[in-house]
């Protein structure tokens, strides 16, 4: 071969890096080096056609950045031409590496709902597994706060419905590995009812020991789903009026309707009180004549004292 047909070339070259810790993602991998070949340059032009490359496995990663070098013996191209690699630029280049988490996150439902006439939505929608496990860099699953699942609409529902529905993570969260990849989403449909009750009334507050309320129950007027307006009773919630001041003349005060922790219902008539200050009590009078005992002269009450005999005759 005469020194014409040893000129250097330079040609791209592919570079390929292959993670096999499972604990470590790589991070912004470079994807492209030159490789320095000598040869003639009509068999160099062949290498176009199928572009050298260079593969390097990692089966461990030692920290989240690393140097890796890029030899000549390690470019893989078409041994059969007359080229050779004499040298790779840059001959290394730096990895970057994050490590990689496990988190459970809440599925968020996306769905609007919408009950018929007479029908009223239970609650929130029942999410089953109400969690999935998501797994990817750590920087990304730390920000993940919930997964929500497609859009779904219902309207005019009359009846429980049930449907799969699959998760969508926002587009900076579409590299996380997400389990599972679909989850079952129910929305609960009860009649509506109405109904009437008459609840204990007591007054609370700095003053309620000094008034006297109008009634001793209220009548309120709950709504919602069927099986939880009938299974509330009167014992079960409260009813209360707060005077913390006694008012000068009666006054209608607002009564505080208390439901029981999770009571899908609501009063929808709400009651008033007539709050009045108490009478204060009238002494009793004393028996007789009413005039106090006389004094003798040091102060004290006069004790009666017997009324003298008549004098008798004289002994003989």
């Amino acid at each position: 071969m005469t020194a014409i047909e040893r000129q250097d070339h330079q040609v791209r070259t592919r570079l390929e890096f292959e993670v096999t810790d499972s604990s470590w993602v790589p991070m912004r991998l470079p994807i492209e080096a030159t490789t320095i070949f000598q040869g003639r340059r009509r068999d160099v032009s062949r290498l176009l056609l199928d572009v050298p490359r260079i593969r390097v496995v990692i089966d461990s990663v030692t920290a989240s950045e690393m140097q890796v070098l890029l030899r000549p013996d390690m470019v893989v191209y078409d041994r059969t031409l007359r080229v050779g690699p004499t040298d790779v630029r840059p001959s290394s280049v730096e990895l970057r590496f994050e490590r990689r988490v496990t988190k459970e996150v809440e599925v968020e439902p996306n769905i609007e709902t919408t009950a018929a006439p007479g029908y009223v939505i239970v609650g929130d929608p029942i999410v089953d597994p109400p969690t999935v496990t998501v797994r990817g860099t750590e920087s990304i699953v730390e920000a993940v706060a919930s997964i929500p699942t497609e859009r779904l609409s219902l309207r005019n529902v009359a009846r429980s419905e049930t449907h799969r529905l699959i998760l969508q993570p926002p587009a900076e969260s579409s590299s996380l590995s997400i389990a599972p990849r679909s989850v079952q989403i129910t929305v609960e449909v009860d009649s509506l009812l109405e109904r009437s009750l008459s609840i204990p009334l007591r007054a609370t507050g700095r003053a309620a020991d000094q008034v006297q309320l109008g009634t001793t129950q209220v009548s309120i007027q709950l709504r919602g789903p069927a099986r939880v307006v009938r299974s509330l009773s009167p014992s079960s919630m409260s009813a209360v009026v707060r005077v913390d001041a006694v008012p000068e003349t009666p006054v209608n005060l607002t009564v505080q309707i208390g439901l029981p922790e999770g009571a899908d219902a609501e009063v929808t008539r709400t009651a008033r009180v007539l709050v009045s200050p108490l009478t204060p009590a009238q002494p009793e009078p004393d028996e007789g004549t009413g005039e106090p005992p006389p004094e003798d002269g040091n102060g004290e009450e006069a004790e009666d004292e017997p009324p003298e005999e008549p004098p008798g005759e004289p002994e003989r």
